[in-house]
């Protein structure tokens, strides 16, 4: 006997999806409405007013009102309203309001309000926290944990922000930023690492920086410094 099961949406907001285990598609059952846009292809997962709506793609999850609407990618997973909406990539998740809306990159997450919403074209990038990586479009395998971590980040990459406002307003390569406002202005800047609330927090476009404490290199705008521990070397702007 075939198995079925089925997605059920309220009544005349949705189509419930037939999974036909013993052939391994889904189907949306027509007397049901449109939340699948009249058309759904192979091994989809929908539950959500027009989730999945006007969909191209295959081995798609969508759970919220919108979420992967006008998909054309494959093996996306989209929990949370108008997640990864008019999305082309694949294998991307995406859980949070809006987070990776209007993406076309592949194998990246995005887990928080805005993350990564700003119609994001790169590729294995993780983004977790309120907008963290929300103005990313052509950044590769970048990492935001925290809010607004990489916020304004749109085609730097290989960065690491941990933190809230970590990273914030960062447009280069190769920055580490562990710690709230670590590295916050830093915008042309590369191949830096911050650990600690504030360390290299004035630094824009200083290169080759190291600072581990709080505060350390707080002021710092130079190339090539180190610093260790608690306020070390703070008010250090020009030295090298």
């Amino acid at each position: 006997m075939t198995t079925v099961h089925a997605l059920k949406k309220s009544a005349g907001v949705g189509f419930f999806f037939a999974a036909i285990a013993t052939i391994g598609l889904l189907r949306p059952l027509a007397a049901a409405g449109q939340a699948c846009g009249g058309f759904c292809s192979a091994l989809q997962t929908a539950y959500g007013n027009l989730a999945l709506n006007g969909n191209g793609g295959a081995e798609n999850s969508a759970f919220g009102d919108n979420a992967l609407g006008g998909n054309s990618g494959g093996d996306n997973t989209a929990v949370g309203l108008f997640t990864l909406l008019n999305n082309s990539g694949s294998d991307n998740t995406a859980m949070g309001v809006d987070a990776l809306e209007n993406n076309a990159g592949s194998d990246n997450t995005a887990d928080g309000f805005e993350a990564l919403q700003s119609g994001n074209s790169g590729a294995r990038n993780t983004a977790t926290g309120s907008k963290a990586l929300n103005g990313n479009t052509t950044g590769n395998s970048n990492t935001g944990m925290g809010v607004d971590a990489l916020v304004f980040n749109s085609g730097g990459s290989n960065n690491t922000a941990i933190g809230d406002d970590a990273l914030r307003n960062n447009n280069a390569n190769n920055n580490t930023a562990v710690g709230a406002i670590a590295l916050e202005s830093n915008s042309t800047g590369v191949e830096n690492t911050a650990t600690g609330v504030a360390a290299l927090l004035n630094n824009s476009s200083g290169n080759d920086n190291t600072a581990i404490g709080f505060t350390a290199l707080e002021s710092n705008v130079a190339d090539n410094n180190t610093a260790v521990g608690a306020t070390a070397l703070e008010s250090n702007s020009t030295g090298v």
